[in-house]
């Protein structure tokens, strides 16, 4: 677990269907022995969210779908020497996403949502080299999402 931020930008294609696109880092504590203090977990998106107006309401849900690239990034740390190699796994992975808006007024929503995604993150490159890794199995991200939607033009 860990805390993060991000950005997402938008369009809206239809009034009940936006497509975006996304940055999200994530700062993650870690217990391994030989790993340095923190993983960095960044996820670079494409998605859409179909919205469903509720009538009279300044509520907004949707779910949605994305694709993303993860990566998670580290340094190692030989115990013996104190020697220090940089080390980062990556693949693609997809998932949805569930979630609220709430209106503040006409353009500025409060959002907040789950997003549960799966893939493989299969390629590896340490301190300086890099391969693919094999037999890996699949992992998971599940990241709670709060922020602000600020819409242009609306």
């Amino acid at each position: 677990m860990g805390l993060g931020g991000g950005v997402q930008v938008g369009y809206l294609i239809t009034p009940r269907l936006t497509a975006y696109a996304g940055l999200d880092l994530a700062k993650q504590g870690s217990d391994i022995n030989g790993v340095d203090g923190n993983f960095g977990l960044t996820h670079l998106e494409a998605g859409a969210h179909l919205s469903f107006p509720v009538r009279g309401s300044k509520a907004l849900p949707y779910v949605g779908a994305w694709v993303a690239r993860r990566k998670l990034s580290t340094t190692l740390v030989n115990l013996l020497t104190g020697q220090e190699a940089p080390l980062s796994v990556w693949g693609l992975g997809g998932g949805v996403t569930g979630g609220m808006q709430y209106f503040l007024s006409p353009k500025l929503a409060l959002d907040g949502g789950i997003s549960v995604g799966i893939g493989k993150m299969g390629h590896m490159k340490a301190n300086g080299n890099q391969g693919d890794i094999p037999n890996i199995q699949n992992t998971t991200t599940t990241r709670l999402q709060f922020g602000a939607n600020w819409y242009l033009g609306r």
